[in-house]
């Protein structure tokens, strides 16, 4: 079964992982959802994305991370683990306030080696 907005987000982090991003941004900015990498000190502009989205993958992130997703108490913050290319990872998530700052912000913290990958559907 095809799952577009998970395939979406596993993108999104594993792209950051291949370019060694230690922070992911994904905001909404007016009429789109742009996508930043942190590393080496810099910021850049990895994406940009419809705007229609970002509702789509804030839930899909809280759903990985397992945050309450009827909570209005801003920033929430959650993790998730993941594994890939046989490297599990911590990726820490913090949602601000969508109705003043529509924004998520992910930090990939690395581990151990994996025996296989495992990244959520």
């Amino acid at each position: 079964m095809s799952n577009p907005v998970g395939d979406t987000v596993r993108t999104i982090i594993t792209q950051a992982v291949d370019l060694q991003a230690a922070v992911i941004q994904v905001k909404l900015e007016e009429n789109k959802m742009a996508v930043y990498h942190h590393r080496e000190g810099a910021v850049y502009n990895h994406a940009d994305m419809p705007a229609c989205i970002f509702p789509l993958v804030a839930t899909r992130l809280k759903e990985w991370a397992e945050v309450d997703l009827l909570s209005h108490r801003y920033p929430l913050t959650g993790l998730f683990p993941l594994t890939y290319r046989r490297r599990h990872y911590t990726v820490d998530a913090v949602w601000e306030d969508p109705r003043h700052d529509p924004r998520v912000t992910l930090t990939i913290m690395a581990g151990a080696e994996a025996e296989e990958d495992h990244i959520f559907v």
